[in-house]
């Protein structure tokens, strides 16, 4: 497994192709206690004007932050995967929705307070975050993980649209 899953360079996070690996461990692992797990996609709000702004340097430097960020509030069994660009997926291993909930808020509330100095300049960014709790299910497909994307997806959406820097759940 170690040979096939590999780090984001830029942001030390894991890459996208560790996704389905890890999502179907933590499946397997959570079976034999029903313990559920939680998947969140996480968005960075406005990151191309920060590009766009502050040049990719700058972009660079807040997708590191954002995974420095929340290191400091996930465990060591906890996962945050670069999806892509600047999406990050989070799974919180043995965690119900009112902990992953708790977890989540304080990712992004500490994301929101921290403060970035490049060349001279403050920089601030938010994330909204989409999440949900997945129940271990002994009849699992290998589509469940794109449709439990799909879901945290539509609430990454909906904390985009009502105001951003905010954490959603279904």
């Amino acid at each position: 497994m170690n040979k096939r899953v590999t780090k984001d360079t830029l942001t030390g996070a894991l890459n996208r192709n560790a996704l389905r690996i890890v999502f179907d461990s933590q499946n397997e692992l959570s079976l034999p206690t029903s313990n559920p797990f939680v998947l969140a996609v996480c968005d960075l709000d406005r990151f191309k004007k920060i590009n766009d702004t502050h040049g990719h340097v700058a972009g660079d430097k807040v997708l590191k932050s954002f995974v420095d960020v929340a290191k400091k509030y996930i465990r060591n069994s906890d996962v945050i995967i670069r999806y892509g660009g600047e999406e990050f997926v989070i799974i919180l291993p043995a965690v119900n929705k009112e902990n992953g909930l708790e977890v989540l808020e304080k990712i992004c509330r500490s994301f929101e307070e921290s403060t970035l100095e490049f060349e001279g300049k403050n920089l601030n960014a938010t994330v909204s975050i989409g999440m949900m709790e997945i129940k271990p299910e002994k009849a699992f497909k290998n589509s469940f993980i794109d449709e439990y994307i799909m879901i945290a997806d539509q609430k990454l959406y909906t904390a985009k649209h009502s105001g951003r820097n905010r954490v959603e759940c279904s």
